[in-house]
């Protein structure tokens, strides 16, 4: 009987520990209750500079795989003007756009103008989002 006793209390010692030694584990990292939408914006990078006649490659790119294709359309204004359709293909997070650039000395600007999917176009709330881009050629 003692035995059983001495099981009993062990048994009610450790449980009292073990509850007593537990801490609430919270990490703001982990915190996916205010997660941002998903986006499509131009990758990092400054104006372009580049030679007459140069092609010059714009990159685009997502965030996170979506698995399926996502049209992102955009326009460039300027001394070239010109729009269409650049495809992120199913399984990929970028593609790019390349853009002939005329004989004769001029700047443009590359702007992403809109996307499908439910996506948004640039970074959501922030004011310095990736969406367009300057190109010169001299």
């Amino acid at each position: 009987m003692n035995a059983i006793k001495l099981y009993y209390t062990l048994f009610v010692a450790v449980t009292v520990i073990a509850f007593s030694s537990c801490e609430e584990f919270e990490d703001d990292r982990l915190d996916f209750s205010d997660s941002q939408a998903q986006f499509v914006q131009l990758s990092s990078g400054g104006a372009i500079e580049a030679a007459p006649t140069d092609t010059v490659s714009v990159e685009i790119e997502v965030r996170e795989n979506l698995y399926t294709d996502i049209n992102v359309n955009y326009e460039i204004t300027g001394a070239i003007t010109q729009s269409g359709t650049a495809t992120i293909p199913n399984g990929e997070l970028d593609t790019t756009v390349d853009v002939i650039l005329p004989a004769t000395a001029g700047s443009a600007a590359f702007r992403l103008t809109g996307v499908d999917n439910g996506l948004q176009v640039g970074r959501p709330n922030t004011s310095a989002s990736a969406v367009e881009r300057s190109i010169s050629w001299e």
